[in-house]
Formats: C-alpha cells, sequence, structure tokens
C-alpha cells in the first residue's frame, strides 16, 4: 500500500486483488485486540466531623446573637444576659447586656427586657433581680416606682407592701406619731390629751426619769496616833 514497500502482504482471509494492486476487496478485517480495561479508583468515604475541642471559641449562628444574649468575644458561642440585665435586638454582635433601669427588675437570665416593679415595691438601683416590697409606714401606689412614700406624721401604716395611700391611718385621739413612716401611733403621757391625727400630746405628766444610781463617796481617812517625842 505504501511506496518503498520490501515485500507484498496477503489479502485477508477472503480478499483478492489483481497484481500490482494497493490494497484488497472485501475480506475480514483484522479484530483488533481488546484495550486493558483502566482500573478506576474506588470512591472515598466521607469521614466523620471532627468534634470540637473543649475551650475552642465557636462562632456565633448567622450574624449575631438573639434576643436576650451577647457575644462574649468574637467568634465566641453566644451566651444569655446575666439576671438583673437585658438585651432586646435581634443579630446582636455587642459584648455585654445593659442593666436593668432602677423601677424595674429581670429576675432570669436570657431577658429581653425588664419588667416595671408592682405596686407595693421599689427598686432604687440599676440592675435589680427583684422588687423591695415597701416596709411598714410606707406604701406605693404605682408601678416602676423608684422608691415608697412614707405616711405622713400623726398617721401610720401597720403593714408591709401597701399600695395605697389609704393605706396611711389618722392615729386615734390621744395618739400621735412625730415622724414620718410612723408604723404605729404612741399614746400620750397619763393626763395627756390630743384629737385624732396628731403629731404631739398637750398636757400630761412627763414621763419621770430614772433615777441616777448613787456615786458611792470615799470613806474618810482616820488620823493615826501622834508618835512620842524621842528621849
Amino acid at each position: 500500500a505504501d511506496d518503498g514497500a520490501s515485500s507484498c502482504t496477503d489479502c485477508p482471509e477472503g480478499g483478492t486483488c489483481p497484481a500490482g494492486s494497493t490494497a484488497c476487496t472485501g475480506g475480514l478485517s483484522p479484530t483488533p485486540a481488546p484495550h486493558a480495561a483502566i482500573p478506576t479508583a474506588a470512591p472515598q468515604m466521607a469521614g466523620p466531623t471532627p468534634a470540637p475541642q473543649a475551650g475552642s471559641p465557636t462562632p456565633a449562628p448567622g450574624d449575631g446573637c438573639d434576643k436576650g444574649q451577647f457575644e462574649p468575644c468574637e467568634g465566641c458561642l453566644c451566651e444569655d444576659c446575666p439576671a438583673g440585665q437585658y438585651q432586646p435586638d435581634s443579630d446582636y454582635t455587642g459584648s455585654s447586656c445593659d442593666d436593668c433601669a432602677a423601677g424595674s427588675y429581670a429576675s432570669d437570665t436570657g431577658s429581653s427586657s425588664c419588667t416595671d416593679c408592682p405596686a407595693g415595691t421599689s427598686a432604687a438601683n440599676t440592675g435589680r433581680t427583684e422588687c423591695a416590697t415597701c416596709v411598714a409606714g410606707k406604701y406605693s401606689d404605682s408601678t416602676g416606682a423608684t422608691g415608697c412614700t412614707s405616711c405622713s406624721a400623726g398617721s401610720y401604716s401597720p403593714d408591709s407592701g401597701a399600695t395605697t395611700a389609704s393605706a396611711c391611718t389618722l392615729c386615734e385621739e390621744n395618739t400621735y406619731s412625730a415622724d414620718d413612716g410612723a408604723s404605729s401611733c404612741t399614746d400620750c403621757p397619763e393626763g395627756g390629751t390630743c384629737p385624732a391625727g396628731s403629731t404631739a400630746c398637750t398636757g400630761g405628766l412627763s414621763p419621770t426619769p430614772a433615777p441616777h444610781a448613787a456615786i458611792p463617796t470615799a470613806a474618810p481617812q482616820m488620823a493615826g496616833p501622834t508618835p512620842a517625842p524621842q528621849a
């Protein structure tokens, strides 16, 4: 078939051609040798996800923390606000929460808002986890109070947690309270009188002061015998 041949090639089985031919007609084409199969690599199985090491920072989910939480450090897990504090925003990236204002409180961790103190209680400071009950002689008639109001002199309130000014009762006749915030009234001294709601009594005996203990005096020194003149 090619120029410069040093010999001729037999036609394949069943093939023929006249002398001087460059190719044969018919016949079976030689069956090519099968190619060796190229082995394919076995699929790699995904291994278990390694567990995070203790103490390593874990990124906060999403763009920040939920309401009632804060991010103590960049990339750390979010933590709940402590009791007495709150955080009202979503996707929050701040590193701390805010104290509840005076007159309010948050008793639980993770609070997104604070609750006003109910009537009969108050919170004078910020960051409170509970409100203080008004003591006897005082009252609070509104929510969110930062302090309790004292009953005026001439009246009293024997119970704690009073919620209205009507809890302050006028002292009865012949009794009095000289100062604001009294939890009881004082009886007038013997012979003294006063109308209801008084801050003092008129007349009467003043209390007899307790007698002072006598201060012991030193015993007088006795003069000794006069010494006899020497010879």
